[in-house]
């Protein structure tokens, strides 16, 4: 009975580390700063994250952003070929950061996909597109909606929140053509939907 007793304890534990899950869905300005700005305009874009939240308030995902520029001057290519009017970019991103109740500090570590070319039969899609590497830096003020909703589909043990965040970020945006290379200031709002333990509430400072 004791060992019993003993191996719940240890599965209980493993089980409370993840504190919370998360999902995130956001809208942003995106004004450019730097070579970037010399061919750009600012622009708009959406972004959707998963991360998960351990019980030292650390957490980590994945993410994705995507946004359109329209085009200022055009890029400095030695070969000419017909420049889109409006960019688009694709970050596919790496999600680190720490929650101070209901503050959060968040490192995204990105990969570009930057189409600047007019579509067209003659040029393969891979060859339309820039590619790249951004990492930036977030900080965000979240505020809770409503009441927390039990879920008993998932467990008795896990409440359901609804949050609001509004986000100020800026990250370094260095693309395989190194003359556009330059920042992007990301300001947004999202709207957070998460899973959260009941038994951490009052000590992390998450509700």
């Amino acid at each position: 009975e004791e060992d019993l007793n003993q191996d719940f304890n240890s599965d209980a534990k493993k089980e409370a580390y993840f504190q919370r899950i998360d999902c995130t869905i956001g809208l942003f300005a995106s004004p450019l700063l730097g070579k970037t700005a010399n061919f750009l305009k600012m622009g708009t874009g959406a972004s959707t994250d998963y991360t998960i939240t351990n019980k030292n308030n650390f957490y980590f995902g994945l993410g994705t952003k995507y946004f359109r520029n329209y085009l200022k001057r055009l890029y400095p290519f030695v070969e000419l070929r017909r420049q889109a009017n409006r960019n688009r970019t694709t970050l596919n991103e790496l999600i680190l950061g720490k929650q101070f109740g209901a503050f959060r500090l968040q490192s995204e570590f990105g990969f570009i996909a930057h189409s600047y070319l007019a579509r067209s039969s003659d040029i393969p899609r891979k060859e339309r597109r820039l590619k790249g590497f951004s990492p930036g830096a977030k900080f965000i003020y979240s505020l809770e909606i409503g009441k927390n909703i039990e879920n008993n589909k998932f467990n008795s043990d896990w409440l359901m929140a609804t949050y609001i965040d509004f986000n100020l970020g800026i990250r370094h945006l260095f693309f395989s053509l190194k003359e556009i290379n330059g920042y992007m200031l990301e300001l947004g709002i999202s709207a957070r939907m998460g899973l959260k333990r009941k038994d951490k509430l009052k000590s992390s400072g998450m509700e």
